[in-house]
């Protein structure tokens, strides 16, 4: 008995160090995942770190929040706008030629200072960094269920589209500058200062739009495993009187395996596709205030540029053709954001859809086996549990849709402006 009793400690001990080392193992490809993902991010993140967006830093192997060093950036530049704003209002007030024009033309940039400041706070605090951390992580999570170590050059295909949008991000803002230096008249720093500031609106967009394509891609990622399933499914089917050419599937492996009622994996798909439902409601979270100043801001430029170019047609000696240009040149590029938003949420919707109608095939298909069809509808319905749609505090839904909105406000808000400009 002494013996068994030894013998049975031994295979416990034996057992004990096994578990310690998958647990390594797990521990050590979540890292390497998460190593991966900061380095698809690392153009971002260099363009966060030069305009004074930092909302963590990674380093050996971990992500934290912002220390005291970082949170002392956001202080230095809340107080160079404060002054590049002062002095843009000190040499008006003191000759008392503080008129309508220069605090119309003013008011973007006070948004988007007032929008800086909040996020400067946001960033400062304890909870908002742990969001962003968060959802960051959530992605390392992702690939490690859903293997993506199998799949080729998958963390490079997502540096190649982050590298691209950065450069078109560079090119677009540097000939806005410049546009910018030729059209003011007065001294050069201000114009310059005032960008930086812009830039740091817009690159909360961009931080927005890769964390969105990061939800497509992995999402696309599912869809192209359902959609192996199916068409292997689909070969087996085919009898063998039906001369066919075989479909060689090349996008990805059979993350599914063959229909059994042991099959599980459609489960482990809609756990995932779970995960990223809830990210998305994480990201909209975190970004429904940089989203809605996005949009006051882009509306509140398309009111100036109505304003102003309306004044000149009435009193072309009130106002230089320059400052229409320079409103003309930052309202197109509010609008082009706001493009750009559309588009990629629209990607993410139209991905999602493709997703309902895969798992709708394994549904329909009466020849799978019933714990496999089971499983497809409890997908289904965190499908539809899980639309994927960003919102602006619930009122304005970030789409296709949204441009053809702003479109009929603004137009709207031109009759207005026309009429009114009648009486003045």
């Amino acid at each position: 008995m002494q013996r068994f009793v030894m013998k049975d400690n031994n295979e416990v001990k034996a057992k004990e160090p096994s578990e310690s080392n998958m647990e390594k193992q797990e521990e050590n490809k979540y890292n390497d995942k998460l190593a991966k993902i900061m380095y698809t991010k690392k153009p971002v993140t260099i363009l966060e770190y030069c305009f004074g967006v930092i909302k963590f830093y990674f380093r050996n192997g971990q992500m934290h929040a912002p220390n005291k060093i970082i949170k002392g950036t956001y202080v230095f530049f809340v107080v160079l706008y404060t002054f590049v704003l002062f002095e843009y209002f000190y040499e008006p007030i003191q000759t008392n030629d503080l008129n309508s024009k220069i605090v119309l033309a003013a008011l973007p940039g006070i948004i988007v200072f007032i929008q800086y400041i909040a996020s400067s706070i946001k960033n400062s605090s304890n909870s908002y960094p742990k969001l962003n951390i968060e959802i960051i992580t959530t992605f390392a999570k992702l690939d490690t269920l859903l293997q993506v170590e199998d799949i080729n050059n998958y963390y490079n295909i997502s540096r190649s589209k982050v590298n691209l949008m950065v450069f078109l991000f560079i090119v677009f803002h540097s000939v806005n500058l410049l546009l910018e230096i030729m059209t003011y008249t007065y001294q050069i720093w201000p114009p310059i200062i005032w960008f930086h500031l812009f830039v740091t609106q817009k690159m909360e967009i961009v931080n927005f739009l890769h964390i969105v394509y990061m939800s497509t891609y992995r999402l696309d990622v599912i869809n192209k495993m359902l959609r192996t399933f199916i068409l292997e499914n689909r070969q087996k089917d085919v009898t063998v009187f039906i001369i066919r050419k075989k479909i060689k599937n090349t996008q990805t492996k059979n993350f599914i395996g063959s229909a059994s009622e042991d099959n599980e994996k459609i489960r482990d798909l809609s756990a995932i596709y779970n995960i990223i439902g809830n990210n998305c409601s994480l990201t909209n979270k975190v970004y429904n205030f940089n989203l809605l100043m996005s949009l006051v801001t882009a509306f509140v430029f398309i009111l100036v540029a109505i304003w102003q170019t309306l004044s000149l047609y009435q009193s072309s000696s009130q106002y230089d053709m320059k400052d229409i240009m320079k409103v003309t040149l930052w309202c197109c590029n509010t609008v082009f954001n706001l493009a750009a938003l559309a588009v990629v949420c629209e990607k993410l919707l139209r991905t999602r859809n493709k997703t309902r109608i895969l798992v709708n095939k394994i549904i329909m298909n009466y020849d799978m086996p019933t714990t496999m069809r089971d499983q497809a509808k409890a997908f289904m319905e965190l499908v539809e549990a899980w639309p994927l749609r960003f919102f602006v505090y619930d009122m304005f839904s970030i789409d296709i849709t949204l441009i053809l909105n702003f479109i009929s406000v603004a137009t709207t808000y031109l009759i207005v402006i026309i009429q009114i400009s009648h009486f003045i």
